[in-house]
């Protein structure tokens, strides 16, 4: 087999490339120069947002053409996912009417040598990808010279043999000595367990004596001495699409081996120039674009036959103007683009409210993100980082009437981060608790007693009925005891929660404790879906926005339009759990056990204007006010208040409590107000409302605490 598969390498050598270079000079030096993890951003703005891309491969085309000048001879990389979730590859890769995909234009414009595809460039179908290789190869493209493809490890699973070229070998003279630059191509070996199945059918990764998956493994087996040896390489450049720690290999491969002059990497989102220790102890040194530099690593050939690779360094892009030349060529895919960022994906209808408050209050538009969140995962619950949410409500959209068209741009704005992938993790109701107890110190408590702020940390769980309590400092927040479906979650009950992979950054990245909190990266095996690997939502990385778009979609074509629905309440207090409830949350809490029924008359008290859930309480006989007009809607309800509510709820309710027959004497019944006696004695016998201490006391006049009001909020919930 390894026989074969080199036989097969040598037959996609073809031949050397020679670089220009001063033939006759002494010494000469060459430019290795690198991208990657460029994400299809190749225009001067982004479409779905309409603001300038502050890094680009327009801004890339700028910065090679200035560096190739300062050298004899130069290799342009790309180590991978130029192709990725963003807006701009899926459109231009799957949207687009006609001609070439624009990326493959810019890739040749800018003369590229050599692109060793990523994860990225597999998000998308067989035919799609291929494609694009296509045009990237083709010796009669109308735009610059061929690139080469580089994926050594890229297998046909019949047998075992290359689908793409696995190396090149570049030649440059100095002198009269020629140097052989040997540039072997590897992307990373778990691509199956990170796309669709169906993306790279009939392939491998590794070899199948490879069992480990380890590019070091390939390296030695199939390359090492190929290139070495057999080519006589005198420099070697290995280019693998991995991330240099936690969990890419590539600091490991690099440990293992010898023989490697400089690494290339990719895939993890982030820029270096560093060097990693070899199998012999010699510093070797590793690069990476990170899709915000441009590497730059000079080698000084002599004609002696010695070379030398001096240090690397990184290139910020941002730093450089656009190429106009290319800005022109890719204008006309921006225009279509951006045509499609503002066609309509669905319809909203109905009465969006505009709450902004995300962090600390229940809003319409959150419970949008959780629904969409769990209708594409399938998940029990959705874990919504409220910090990566947009600033504007859902209902900024309706402008005009009662209706409005919902676009990609939209969807975008209303969670603007490209990165938030979705996917599903196993969380127990202890977990769940921790994290939001860790997650609510986002929170600030102001002079007045009122919760603010809120950050990037902070998450609600949509699905989760629950009550969060800030009490008088960090230390004292409490979660009341969640339920789930009307029945209380217990500490070893185990959920399927959607959570946007930004939280799943790990030990190596926890800026939000995370990690500290419930042991699970994205690399842990309670990961149980990601939404990138999911056929319907791959080539778009399975981004949240994306999500948000599909939902839209689906559900107007089911229903006709978007419209508002909660299924789980939640609630942030400023107090303790001990702490009192006012009138008027008792009042709302009742109103959604309700079914938060429309009312029919417009107000019911002086002091409350505009709430429907006082003016239902008033139609249905759950409160009367004080007899002058006012509601009193801030202040404390006191337990026989609370009664008196209850036994209007129940009633208007047509409920059927069963009687606890308690019979107990109460110790101070004399201070129970006469129009409050019957509701007590009811709330008594049925248990909605207990007695306390050893049973033979009410407290007409101590305030409802919030524990005493959620546990009626739960018996209430489990009535059949």
């Amino acid at each position: 087999t390894r026989l074969f598969s080199v036989l097969t390498a040598l037959a996609l050598l073809g031949g050397l490339v020679p670089l220009a270079s001063a033939a006759q000079a002494e010494e000469v030096t060459l430019g290795i120069f690198s991208t990657s993890d460029m994400q299809g951003r190749y225009t001067a703005q982004n479409p779905l947002t309409g603001e300038k891309e502050s890094v680009s491969y327009l801004k890339v085309s700028t910065a090679v053409a200035q560096q190739r000048k300062l050298v004899d001879a130069s290799i342009l990389i790309d180590a991978g996912d130029a192709l990725d979730g963003s807006f701009q590859s899926w459109y231009s890769t799957t949207q687009r009417t006609g001609g070439s995909n624009p990326l493959a234009t810019v890739l040749r414009h800018i003369g590229y040598d050599v692109f060793v595809p990523g994860e990225g460039e597999f998000r998308f179908s067989q035919a799609q990808r291929e494609e694009f290789f296509d045009q990237l190869t083709s010796q009669s493209g109308t735009v610059g010279e061929p690139v080469s493809i580089l994926a050594a490890n890229y297998l046909s699973d019949k047998n075992q043999t290359p689908q793409e070229q696995s190396y090149e070998v570049f030649s440059v003279q100095a002198g009269g000595r020629t140097f052989r630059i040997g540039v072997l191509g590897l992307t990373a070996t778990d691509i199956p367990d990170q796309v669709p199945a169906a993306n790279c059918s009939g392939s491998l990764f590794a070899h199948e004596d490879n069992t480990a998956g380890s590019l070091a493994w390939e390296w030695k087996q199939y390359w090492q001495g190929y290139l070495r040896q057999t080519l006589e390489c005198d420099l070697v450049v290995v280019v693998c699409h991995d991330g240099l720690d936690s969990p890419g290999q590539v600091r490991s491969f690099i440990s293992s081996t010898t023989g490697i002059d400089l690494v290339i990497t990719g895939h993890d989102g982030t820029a270096y120039a560093t060097t990693a220790g070899n199998a012999d102890g010699q510093a070797v040194p590793v690069v990476s674009g990170g899709g915000e530099s441009l590497t730059s690593t000079t080698v000084t050939l002599r004609s002696d036959g010695t070379f030398q690779v001096g240090q690397s360094s990184l290139l910020s892009l941002a730093d450089y103007d656009n190429d106009a030349e290319l800005a022109r060529l890719t204008n006309p895919s921006y225009t279509s683009a951006l045509a499609y960022a503002r066609q309509p994906v669905g319809i909203i209808t109905g009465d969006w409210d505009s709450k902004t408050g995300f962090f600390y209050q229940q809003t319409d538009t959150t419970d949008l993100i959780g629904r969409a969140m769990r209708w594409a995962s399938g998940a029990d619950l959705a874990l919504v980082s409220v910090g990566r949410m947009g600033e504007e409500p859902i209902s900024a959209l309706m402008r005009q009437g009662s209706s409005a068209q919902v676009n990609w741009q939209d969807c975008y704005t209303l969670y603007p981060h490209a990165d938030s992938t979705l996917c599903t993790v196993e969380l127990t109701g202890a977990q769940l608790r921790a994290w939001l107890v860790r997650s609510a110190q986002g929170y600030t408590l102001t002079a007045t007693g009122s919760v603010s702020g809120g950050d990037g940390g902070v998450d609600i769980i949509y699905g989760l009925d629950y009550d969060l309590y800030l009490g008088d400092g960090q230390s004292d927040i409490q979660v009341s005891t969640p339920t789930y479906q009307g029945t209380a979650v217990t500490d070893d009950q185990v959920f399927t929660v959607a959570v946007d992979s930004a939280r799943l950054t790990g030990p190596w990245g926890d800026p939000y404790g995370w990690y500290e909190t419930t042991g699970i990266d994205l690399y842990s095996d309670k990961v149980t879906w990601r939404a990138w690997a999911d056929y319907s939502f791959s080539p778009q990385s399975g981004t949240i926005p994306a999500i948000l778009a599909g939902y839209v979609s689906y559900t107007t074509a089911q229903t006709g339009s978007l419209t508002p629905s909660r299924e789980s309440s939640w609630t942030v207090y400023p107090g303790n759990l001990d702490g009192a409830v006012t009138r008027l949350e008792l009042v709302t809490l009742l109103y959604g056990l309700a079914g938060s029924p429309t009312p029919a008359a417009d107000a019911a008290f002086l002091d409350v204007s505009d709430n429907s859930a006082v003016i239902w309480a008033a139609e249905a006989g759950v409160v009367s006010g004080n007899g002058t007009g006012l509601f009193l809607p801030a202040q404390q309800v006191t337990r026989e208040q609370a009664a008196v509510m209850l036994y209007g709820f129940v009633k208007s309710q047509g409920l059927s409590l069963p009687l606890s027959g308690q019979s107990t004497e109460l110790l101070d019944e004399a201070q129970i107000s006469s129009w409050a006696r019957e509701a007590v004695g009811f709330c008594i016998q049925t248990g909605l409302l207990p007695a306390i201490g050893r049973g033979d006391l009410f407290q007409p006049n101590e305030p409802l605490t919030r524990y005493q009001a959620w546990q009626v909020f739960t018996f209430l919930s489990n009535l059949e």
